[in-house]
């Protein structure tokens, strides 16, 4: 069978997580539901952020930049 270069990359970072957690199934589910929660409250504050833009009166074009007024 031949070697995808991916998904050993994949499995070289899952086992070096696993080797972090002391290979302890309960440490690498916390690990993981913590990287989750850290990883939705960044979504969270970028979605706030873009509803504060979309609000605040001046008109945003969908590049990032600033539309001219009128």
């Amino acid at each position: 069978m031949n070697s995808d270069p991916v998904i050993d990359r994949i499995r070289e970072v899952r086992h070096r997580i696993s080797e972090e957690c002391d290979h302890d199934p309960k440490k690498i589910v916390e690990y993981y539901m913590d990287r989750q929660e850290k990883r939705l409250f960044k979504y969270r504050k970028k979605r706030v952020q873009a509803e504060h833009a979309k609000t605040d009166g001046i008109n945003h074009r969908s590049d990032g930049l600033i539309a001219p007024a009128g």
